[in-house]
């Protein structure tokens, strides 16, 4: 049809301008990032003088945080494990005056995860269980001594 002719031959004149503006503008960047290299070289102590007082106001702004920090809360060191307690109800993590039954559940409980047949591999885990395991056992039966 016409139109499309129409429309084909502006597209054919007016292409090469597109292409021209292209070029144009890529050469026109290329100098521009010519330039700004030429003028960090002349700025150069500025730049640096910037970058040194931007590293201040950060390390002041640091330490104005580190004044309004909660110091670090410091653990109590355990002086003894739970296990190793003179307490037998602490033993069986339990609360002073139990029933004989809640006696019974707790060596049970703590029996199962304590076990030192239950570890296989690693030594030294297998001798705190023995220790655990021991413990356990006595605390139950001094305890059962009292019912």
């Amino acid at each position: 049809s016409v139109y499309s002719n129409i429309l084909e031959l502006i597209l054919v004149l007016v292409r090469p301008f597109v292409w021209l503006f292209d070029v144009g503008r890529d050469f026109l960047g290329f100098f521009k990032a010519k330039q700004e290299n030429q003028t960090y070289g002349q700025n150069k102590a500025e730049y640096e003088r910037k970058s040194r007082k931007f590293k201040e106001e950060q390390n002041k702004k640091q330490q104005r945080q580190k004044q309004y920090q909660k110091p670090p809360k410091q653990e109590k060191q355990k002086t003894h494990e739970w296990w190793e307690s003179s307490n037998n109800y602490e033993v069986l993590q339990l609360k002073e005056g139990a029933t004989k039954s809640e006696i019974e559940k707790a060596k049970k409980r703590l029996r199962k995860i304590y076990h030192p047949d239950l570890v296989f591999t690693d030594e030294e885990k297998r001798k705190k269980h023995t220790i655990i395991f021991q413990n356990v056992s006595n605390a139950h039966d001094e305890l059962i001594k009292k019912f």
